[in-house]
């Protein structure tokens, strides 16, 4: 998806509760229960993927990183309702 907003905040529902990323601040609400935890806000995720997308475009290789494969294993994980742990 794309826009034309700017932000730094974003929330995902879940069946199970909520994950909202606000800044460095993230927030999981899971039955009702809430814990938020600080984070490095790198703020740089997308421009290095799309950096080495191209650079693998250019050298008519694909990277292993960037397969289909690990995508569909990232997807499984979304859609098995697993969460990264705060602790």
């Amino acid at each position: 998806m794309g826009t034309t907003l700017s932000g730094n905040e974003w929330t995902v529902a879940c069946e199970k509760g909520v994950v909202t990323v606000s800044g460095s601040e993230v927030t999981i609400v899971i039955d009702g229960k809430a814990t938020t935890k600080t984070v490095a806000n790198e703020r740089s995720g997308v421009p290095p993927e799309v950096r080495a997308w191209g650079e693998a475009l250019a050298a008519g290789r694909v990277q292993k990183d960037q397969e289909p494969e690990p995508a569909l294993a990232d997807l499984e994980i979304v859609s098995r309702g697993r969460f990264w742990s705060l602790d």
